[in-house]
């Protein structure tokens, strides 16, 4: 019995070292990256990735260190309000480009209802009281901590799906190699077949 609690004490001191690597690692990326903008981000960690490669002992261990925290990240994700989201992807754009929905909508209401009749005064009164619905809020300040704060957790998605491509593709290629080996073997046994 107590050899299966100190094996598995060793097992659970070597995930935690792992994590910590990781922990240090995802912190170091996001650090390095923070401020950059969102389009130079990807050739900016490529950048950090290449003059500080990650060196963990256990790699599959990493992989699933680095999943769990994907996952905190996509549940912390999906609690933001859609305006969150739209405002961080957006910007003020993203209340330009409401209005001019909301623009058009009016302008092929008015349409329909001038087509079937109703005067022209008034399908433009029914234009107007549409787009003066939309009206230009600027964001609370909880909305710019809300916005913020998903950066934040986009942000460290980012970083974790790159550390996680270049954990995998290492993998990958080393797979790819030696399944090349394994295939020229069974041809030469095969004689070529």
């Amino acid at each position: 019995m107590s050899l299966t609690i100190d094996n598995h004490q060793k097992t659970t001191g070597l995930d935690a070292k792992t994590a910590e690597v990781v922990a240090a690692y995802v912190n170091g990326l996001y650090y390095a990256t923070n401020g950059v903008p969102r389009d130079l981000r990807n050739a900016a960690t490529d950048a950090y990735m290449k003059d500080n490669p990650l060196k963990v002992d256990d790699k599959a261990a990493a992989v699933k260190e680095i999943d769990a925290l994907t996952r905190e990240c996509e549940d912390e994700a999906k609690s933001a309000s859609w305006r969150t989201k739209l405002q961080y992807e957006y910007g003020r754009k993203g209340e330009r480009i409401a209005k001019l929905a909301m623009l058009g909508a009016a302008t092929a209401v008015g349409s329909v209802l001038a087509a079937n009749g109703m005067p022209l005064a008034s399908s433009s009164v029914l234009f107007a009281g549409l787009v003066a619905i939309q009206g230009g809020n600027t964001p609370t300040d909880r909305e710019k901590a809300d916005i913020e704060r998903y950066g934040v957790i986009k942000h460290g998605q980012f970083v974790l799906k790159k550390m996680k491509r270049a954990l995998t593709s290492e993998d990958d290629k080393e797979n790819a190699s030696a399944v090349k080996r394994k295939t020229v073997l069974n041809l030469k046994r095969n004689g070529g077949r």
